[in-house]
């Protein structure tokens, strides 16, 4: 291959808001990571109010029921949070790789997580900014003509 060849097919030098956006996507993980880790240390408390508040709400299930419904939600939800964050932390490295779907999905997840912005003990909305931010920069001008060349030069 000739040095002019080689020239017109290497991959563009990565703009600095893509790393950052990279960065913040990750910030935003390790922040979703520590309300999981929270949401474990204070189940008891959360679990002892919602059974009280079932019992007052003259709700005709007994306690093992009411128990039971609440754990599985739990469970359900720290998994869903969990699945959440691994998609986020692949469609980051993804998106810093040049995969410009990724950059779209990323963004459907950002705007998704402001139905969470009230949850997370008070991560929640830390956790949406962070996403929101990071989306931002990987649509600004030199993060946009970036996808575009790593696109072109993967269809030359």
């Amino acid at each position: 291959m000739t040095p002019a060849a080689s020239q017109s097919t290497a991959r563009p030098p990565r703009p600095t808001l893509v790393n950052v956006a990279f960065w913040i996507y990750v910030v935003g993980v390790a922040l979703q990571l520590v309300s999981i880790i929270v949401s474990f240390a204070t189940f008891g408390a959360t679990k002892a109010d919602a059974e009280a508040r079932l019992a007052q709400s003259g709700v005709s299930i007994t306690a093992q029921q009411a128990s039971t419904a609440i754990t599985i939600g739990f469970v359900f939800g720290i998994i869903i949070a969990l699945i959440l964050l691994g998609l986020v932390l692949t469609f980051a490295l993804l998106a810093r790789r040049g995969a410009g779907w990724a950059r779209i999905v990323l963004s459907i997840l950002a705007v998704l997580s402001l139905l969470s912005v009230t949850g997370g003990y008070g991560l929640g909305a830390a956790i949406a900014a962070a996403l929101i931010v990071a989306s931002i920069l990987s649509w600004l001008r030199p993060s946009n003509e970036w996808y575009a060349a790593v696109k072109a030069g993967r269809h030359s």
